[in-house]
């Protein structure tokens, strides 16, 4: 992934999450592509599946070629509970990152430039 591909990516999980009210500490990319979100735990299973959705549709909403060799999430997620239930998380995560476009691509935006954003 790219610098871009990864705040985005990472951004749409924080956004996702903060919707659903869990609280984000720490968002964090590389120059190398790579980053990670720390949320949180928490919520029920549709809620966590929408999280963790959230980075690929966040990718495929900006335009971005989706490309994860990390977020194995999406596949442990469909073998635990079905393709039907992902594809709702991935609907859910859809909604979220669209009503709060703005502010997605905003925090992509400063992720991209500070790499790391700790929330206190």
């Amino acid at each position: 992934m790219t610098l871009r591909q990864s705040a985005l990516h990472e951004a749409a999980h924080a956004v996702v999450a903060r919707h659903y009210g869990l609280a984000v500490v720490e968002i964090v990319v590389s120059d190398r592509g790579n980053g990670h979100t720390l949320r949180e735990d928490g919520g029920p299973m549709h809620v966590q599946a929408a999280i963790t959705a959230a980075g690929e549709v966040g990718q495929r909403l900006a335009g971005e070629a989706f490309v994860d060799l990390s977020c194995d999430d999406l596949a442990s997620f469909e073998t635990r509970f079905g393709f039907g239930a992902l594809w709702r998380a991935q609907q859910d995560a859809r909604q979220v990152l669209t009503t709060r476009r703005a502010a997605w691509l905003a925090l992509a935006a400063r992720l991209e430039r500070e790499r790391v954003i700790v929330v206190r």
